[in-house]
């Protein structure tokens, strides 16, 4: 892969990912070690001449928030799914008592109806 001057002064920060756009196999990176990564990324984008660090650094601050809005929407999905667990747990009680009560009915209606 032939770098550009720009590329070959930031750092390898984006080495991890396949060159189809996705993240190899085993190349998982967490909340701390992005943050670190785009901190070095900003750091390094600082020392750029004034011509080509306006572009990237938008970039690097477009990614972050790309980032976050990410992270929160994950955050919402768990909840929600949380939410939906629980709400299968109440339905599931509930089916089973209505199944309970449905039998304990048909019992006395059976024994009611045996007598006449």
């Amino acid at each position: 892969m032939c770098r550009t001057d720009v590329e070959q002064r930031l750092p390898d920060v984006f080495d991890e990912v396949a060159p189809s756009g996705g993240r190899q196999r085993g190349a998982e990176m967490n909340e701390h070690e992005f943050q670190s990564k785009l901190a070095e990324l900003m750091g390094e984008i600082s020392t750029l001449p004034a011509t080509e660090r306006g572009k990237l650094e938008k970039l690097a601050e477009d990614t972050r928030q790309r980032h976050e809005r990410l992270r929160q929407t994950v955050s919402s999905l768990q909840e929600s799914l949380d939410y939906l667990r629980l709400s299968i747990k109440y339905l599931v009680f509930d089916l089973e008592a209505t199944r309970r009560e449905n039998g304990y009915l048909r019992k006395m209606l059976e024994e009611t109806s045996g007598n006449e």
